[in-house]
C-alpha cells in the first residue's frame, strides 16, 4: 500500500490536471476569494438589529464545528491534507466572475446546506454523515481504521463547501445590516460590461437582466467587424441596426435611460462610417462615470511621508502596535515585512515600509490593528486608520498576509473593485468581482496591486 502522503500527493495531481483541463467542476472554482475587507459604516454595524433564522444559523454552526474537529483529527495525522482545497468552494459553482456571480440569500444557504447533507449520506453508507452533521464523537483512531486518502479528498471537498456556506452565511449577516445601501448600489452593476470585455463570446451570455435577456457577441469581435466593414460597405444602416443597441448596453451596463441616446448618436455616427471613433468616446465617457467608482482613490490628504530617491518611490506608514499581544504582533510584523510588502511593491520602481512608533509617538496618522473573533476583517469608514481582523482569518497563515495587504488599501483611500448589491423583489444579494488579478478585488493569493495604484498613491496621498 502507498503511504499515505504518496497517495495524497497522484491524488493532488490528479484534481490539479482536470482544473488545467478545464474541467467545469474545479476550473470555475479558481483560487478566487471573496474580498473580506469591506469598508463598512460603523454605525449601521452597530445599530443592526437583522436577525439571521435562528433553525438554520445553529445547523450551520454545528456543521462548521464538527468540521473544524475532524479537520484537526486529519492534519494531526497527514499534514498536507490542509492542501487539498484550501480555497472555499460557493453555491452554484461560482467562481465569482461576473458571468458567474455569486448569489447569497438565507434559501441558498438552507440549499446548499441540504446538498452537503445529501452527499454525506449517501458517501460511506453515512458514516461522515454521523460526524459532521450529527456530531458524533471522533477520534484519531477512528480517523484511521475509517478514513483513506481518496476519502481525505472526498472530506477536504466537503470542508471547502462548509468553509464556503460559513462565509457567505457572515457576509449575508453583515450586508444585512447595510441593505439600503447595498439596495442603492444597483446602479453600479456593470455586468453587461464586464462580460463583454473580458472577451467571453458565444450566444446565451447574459448581458441584460431588465425587461427581458439579450445575447452578444464579445466586444473585440465586435470592433473587428466594425473595422472590416467601414472598410468596405458602403450603407451600414442594417448593419447598424443590427449591433448597436447590443454596443449600447455594453457600455452603458444596466443604466437604461441612457441606452436611447446612445442609440441615436450610433445612428449618426454610422452615416459617416464612424462607429469605432465613437465607440472610444462612448467608452471613455462609461470609464469615467461608472470604473472609476471602483478604482480610483477616495481621500486624497497627504498623510503618508514619501521619497523619491533614484528613481525609486518610498513611501512610509507609521504603525503601533504594542496594544496587541506579543504573538500576534510578531506575526503582523513579519507579515508586513514580507508578503505585504511585495504585494504592494511588485515593481522595483517602488518600495513600501512600515515604522513601528510608541505610545509617545501615536497621533492621528497612525495605523492600527484591531483582532476580534467572529467578524469579517473590514475598515471602518469613519476611523481609517484601525484595520479590524477577524481572529479566524488571522490565524490563518495564509490568509493573514493577503487581508493585511487588502485592508491597507483602505487605509490609503482605495474602495474594493468588486460589485455587491442587493435586490429585493429576491431577497438576494449579487457579487462579482472586476479583476481577479487586483487585490482590492479578489482576495486571492495569486492577487496584487497594480503598479498604477501606487503611482496615484504617491501622488495625491504624500507629503513632498
Amino acid at each position: 500500500m502507498l503511504p499515505r502522503v504518496l497517495s495524497y500527493t497522484l491524488i493532488l495531481l490528479v484534481q490539479l490536471s482536470l482544473v488545467a483541463c478545464g474541467q467545469k467542476s474545479n476550473a470555475l472554482i479558481g483560487p478566487h476569494q471573496v474580498p473580506v475587507g469591506d469598508q463598512y459604516n460603523e454605525g449601521l454595524l452597530q445599530n443592526c438589529s437583522y436577525q439571521y433564522d435562528s433553525n438554520l444559523g445553529a445547523k450551520i454552526d454545528n456543521l462548521i464545528n464538527n468540521s473544524n474537529r475532524v479537520r484537526d483529527l486529519l492534519k494531526a495525522i497527514n499534514p498536507a491534507y490542509n492542501l487539498i482545497y484550501s480555497y472555499n468552494i460557493y453555491p452554484n459553482q461560482s467562481n465569482l466572475t461576473a458571468r458567474f456571480p455569486l448569489r447569497n440569500s438565507v434559501e441558498i444557504h438552507g440549499a446548499y446546506l441540504n446538498t452537503i447533507a445529501r452527499e454525506l449520506q449517501t458517501y460511506k453508507s453515512g458514516l461522515y454523515y454521523s460526524w459532521l452533521i450529527e456530531g458524533v464523537s471522533v477520534d484519531e483512531n477512528v480517523i484511521r481504521e475509517n478514513v483513506t486518502p481518496w476519502d481525505e479528498s472526498f472530506l477536504a471537498q466537503i470542508e471547502a463547501r462548509i468553509r464556503g456556506l460559513g462565509e457567505i452565511k457572515r457576509r449575508w449577516i453583515s450586508d444585512m445590516c447595510q441593505k439600503e445601501h447595498l439596495a442603492a448600489n444597483s446602479r453600479y452593476d456593470i455586468r453587461s460590461y464586464s462580460l463583454l470585455k473580458q472577451g467571453q463570446c458565444g450566444s446565451g451570455i447574459l448581458i441584460y437582466e431588465s425587461e427581458g435577456v439579450m445575447e452578444t457577441g464579445c466586444l473585440q469581435q465586435i470592433l473587428t467587424t466594425w473595422k472590416d466593414t467601414t472598410a468596405r460597405l458602403p450603407n451600414l444602416s442594417k448593419f447598424t441596426q443590427e449591433h448597436m443597441e447590443k454596443a449600447c448596453i455594453a457600455v452603458q451596463g444596466q443604466v437604461q435611460t441612457q441606452i436611447g441616446e446612445c442609440v441615436l448618436a450610433f445612428t449618426r455616427f454610422a452615416e459617416q462610417a464612424k462607429l469605432l471613433e465613437l465607440w472610444n468616446i462612448l467608452e471613455q465617457t462609461y470609464q469615467a462615470q461608472y470604473l472609476s467608482h471602483y478604482y480610483s482613490i477616495r481621500n486624497a490628504n497627504r498623510d503618508f511621508v514619501c521619497q523619491e530617491i533614484e528613481g525609486i518611490k518610498k513611501l512610509t506608514v507609521k504603525i503601533y502596535l504594542d496594544d496587541l499581544a506579543t504573538t500576534d504582533k510578531l506575526k503582523i510584523i513579519r507579515d508586513l515585512n514580507t508578503l505585504v510588502k511585495r504585494k504592494w511593491s511588485r515593481s522595483h520602481k517602488y518600495e513600501i515600509s512600515f515604522k513601528l512608533v510608541n505610545s509617545e509617538s501615536i497621533d492621528d496618522k497612525t495605523l492600527r490593528i484591531n483582532i476580534r473573533p467572529g467578524i469579517i476583517s473590514h475598515v471602518v469608514s469613519n476611523n481609517p486608520w484601525m484595520i479590524h481582523l477577524g481572529r479566524d482569518s488571522f490565524e490563518n497563515n495564509a490568509r493573514r498576509p493577503v487581508e493585511l495587504a487588502h485592508e491597507l488599501g483602505h487605509v490609503f483611500g482605495f474602495p474594493d473593485c468588486y460589485v455587491n448589491f442587493y435586490q429585493r423583489h429576491l431577497d438576494q444579494t449579487t457579487y462579482y468581482i472586476l479583476d481577479e488579478n487586483n487585490l482590492m478585488c479578489n482576495s486571492s493569493q495569486l492577487a496584487s496591486i497594480p503598479d498604477s495604484y501606487f503611482e496615484e498613491l504617491f501622488d495625491k496621498r504624500c507629503q513632498r
